[in-house]
């Protein structure tokens, strides 16, 4: 907790972990941009990254509520919700999403964000389930501010903000590498953070590369799907020391 780390690859082991130890199917993190707003950081699906932007943009879901209260939120009846949810509660059905939930990432009056779990097919977290979340949202939060020489408000949006530049580079990447080998983007990003474990690197380091044109990757498309148990195969067309670029 005290080493420095990537702020994004964080929230994704975050989002990770919350689906390995509990029976949600989704699960995504929204980021306080301490400028007012909210930001998706983390998102494990597409449809998860695009539910939590509907929350964002009409104010309004578990994950928001969990934001602005400090306190969890959710609902396992969607449907009595849509007079409140008017449009999170219909998308969420439609995505076969049964159940949500929501824990707070805030400690001593900061609040980071939020870390919502949706779950479908008619299952439900336990009371258990929902004290694991808290736990790593809380661990999540503690690790953030750790990070932290001194506790000014002006430091931690410039961190904050950073990991939300940082998304929107893996973002690109994500896109540049899928469409280059012929894949989907979770095989683009499973490819993405293999080659920045490899070599060492941030992970934003990595995508910046890929964006710029000074990494080519390759992924053999025959390669088993990447999962939890398996992050497939990813190679780098060319070494590391002829991708930088010469300083004048």
């Amino acid at each position: 907790m005290m080493a420095p780390f990537d702020v994004v690859e964080l929230m994704d082991e975050v989002v990770r972990g919350a689906l390995d130890l509990m029976p949600a199917d989704s699960a995504g993190i929204l980021l306080n941009d301490m400028r007012g707003g909210l930001r998706v950081l983390a998102s494990s699906t597409d449809d998860m990254h695009r539910l939590e932007l509907l929350e964002l943009q009409h104010e309004q879901g578990p994950c928001y509520e969990a934001f602005r209260t400090g306190e969890p939120a959710g609902s396992t009846d969607l449907p009595s919700r849509l007079d409140e949810w008017t449009a999170f509660a219909p998308a969420a059905i439609e995505q076969g999403v049964t159940a949500v939930y929501a824990v707070p990432m805030s400690l001593g009056g900061n609040r980071l964000g939020a870390l919502n779990l949706f779950c479908t097919g008619g299952r439900v977290l336990s009371q258990v389930d929902l004290q694991t979340a808290q736990v790593l949202s809380s661990m999540a939060t503690i690790a953030v501010l750790n990070q932290q020489s001194y506790r000014e408000q002006e430091v931690l949006a410039q961190q904050l903000q950073a990991a939300l530049t940082s998304r929107v580079l893996i973002e690109q990447a994500k896109g540049v590498v899928a469409e280059r080998a012929g894949v989907d983007v979770e095989q683009a990003f499973h490819a993405l953070r293999q080659i920045a474990r490899g070599e060492r690197r941030l992970l934003s380091d990595v995508a910046r590369d890929v964006v710029a044109g000074q990494i080519l990757v390759a992924i053999d498309p025959q390669a088993p799907r990447a999962d939890r148990g398996s992050e497939g195969t990813a190679n780098l067309l060319s070494p590391p020391s002829s991708r930088r670029r010469k300083r004048p």
